[in-house]
This record gives structure tokens, C-alpha cells and sequence, in this order.
């Protein structure tokens, strides 16, 4: 079910792990285990934490790094590891 909603996160976009979990009727917690597995070909770059924060920035700064430069491509503003989020 993950996936399957990541796999729909339009280019230039993000979506939070809470916004997914109450779309699918999970918890947060359930997205996050479900995308550390998350398949390279999905655009897991596009789903952030809470307040647009880069949930990947402590336990693999390189990780961090390849996000925020992927969602930077797409047009996405990026502010101390943090997205920007549209209001």
C-alpha cells in the first residue's frame, strides 16, 4: 500500500509519513518501516517527516544529501534539511 501511494507523489512534491499513514488508515511508524525497504526506482526523495525535515539526515548524512539533491532538481525548496513546505 506504501508503494503503491509513493509510486503517485508527483515530481517537484513531497508528502509527510503522517499524510501517508492517514490516507492508507496506518501509522507513521508503518510508512517509515516500509521505507527504509523502499525500492530504489520509487521516488522515495518525495516523502519527508513531520514540518518537511529530511527523516534521513542523522543515521545517513549521505542519504540526506542524495534527497535533498534529488528533490533540489525537481524544483523543491530545501532550507536546513528541511523542505519547505507550500502553505
Amino acid at each position: 500500500m506504501v508503494y503503491s501511494f509513493v509510486a503517485q507523489i508527483p515530481s517537484a512534491s513531497v508528502c509527510t509519513y503522517g499524510e501517508i499513514a492517514g490516507f492508507l488508515g496506518i501509522t507513521p511508524r508503518m510508512v517509515g518501516a516500509a521505507m527504509r525497504d523502499c525500492p530504489s526506482e520509487l521516488p522515495w526523495h518525495r516523502v519527508v517527516a513531520s514540518g518537511g525535515r529530511i527523516a534521513t539526515a542523522r543515521r545517513a548524512p549521505e542519504l540526506a544529501e542524495l534527497q535533498l539533491s534529488l528533490l533540489s532538481a525537481e524544483g523543491v525548496t530545501v532550507r536546513n534539511l528541511r523542505v519547505v513546505m507550500p502553505e
